[in-house]
Formats: C-alpha cells, structure tokens, sequence
C-alpha cells in the first residue's frame, strides 16, 4: 500500500485538491443561493411595506372624503384630483416580487383610484370642471352616490393593505 502512495503521489494529491475545489465551488454556490434569497426577501418586505403606507395614506383620504360626503347639508363640495400614487408608479417594475394575490389586490386598488377622479367628474353637472379636469364640484344631491363611490373603493384598498399585511 505505501509503494501504491508513493507511486502515484502526484496523483492522489490531484484528486484531494480537485475535491476540494469542487466541494468549495459547491459550498459557496449554496451560501450565494441563500444570500440571494435573503437579499429578494428582504426586496419584497420593503415594497410591501412602501405599498402599505402608501394606501394607508389612500383609505385616510378616502375616509375624510366619507366624512365631507355625510355632511354637507345640501351644498356643493368641492373635490380635488388626489392621486397617491407616487410609490406604486416607482415600484411598478418590481410588482413581481409579490405574490399573485397581492399582485391582484394592489392592481385593482390602484386602478380604482385612477378611474375614481373620472368617475366623480362624471357624477358632477359643472360644466367647468368638466373642462378644467382639476376639481370637482359635486352637488348636495349626488353626494351619497359620491359617498358609496369612496366607501365601495375603501373596502377594495383595505383588502389589498390586508393582503400585503399577510407575512409582511
């Protein structure tokens, strides 16, 4: 056996490093995969958590909007384009680190808020802010449809802040 290690040296000590090598490249493959993981998870946490502020600060507008609805008494309110959508729009590239239903979730909130100044402009009878897109000016007779417009958006935004809250 020794004549066999002292023979074939060179080689012995080739195959030990060559498995070295490999067991190296391997070992550092699985710490570059984990690290990668980690580094998408913590991607995914920080847009979730950006998106969720975001429409926090959505459903707060929408609530006192609600609450100018309940009181008007009659008079016109006047409702200025309130988009709050600055974070979504940044983060729309990396929308596909959430998952499917979340991806639904944020979508459909997001586009309701889009078509809500729309819809509202619609509602109005003002010739002027039709024309000027800015505001709107909504009767004292169309603020309960204006009212259960934003209450049935609300429900839409919080189901999508529920789901982003889902292992934030």
């Amino acid at each position: 056996m020794i004549e066999f290690v002292t023979e074939n040296q060179n080689l012995l000590v080739a195959v030990l490093g060559f498995l070295g090598v490999m067991l190296t490249v391997v070992s550092n493959g699985r710490l570059n995969r984990a690290q990668h993981s980690r580094e998408l998870e913590q991607e995914r946490r920080s847009i979730k958590k950006a998106l969720i502020k975001e429409l926090q600060s959505l459903a707060e507008a929408y609530e006192l909007r609600i609450s100018q609805f309940s009181d008007t008494d009659g008079r016109k309110i006047i409702i200025t384009e309130h988009k709050c959508n600055d974070v979504y729009l940044s983060l729309l590239p990396k929308v596909g680190f959430l998952n499917e239903v979340e991806i639904e979730k944020v979508l459909s909130a997001y586009q309701l808020n889009d078509e809500l100044h729309i819809r509202l402009v619609l509602l109005s009878s003002d010739i002027e802010a039709l024309e000027n897109n800015r505001h709107v000016i909504i009767t004292g007779d169309k603020a309960d449809i204006a009212k259960n417009i934003h209450i049935e958006f609300l429900k839409i935004v919080r189901l999508a802040i529920k789901e982003l809250e889902i292992n934030k």
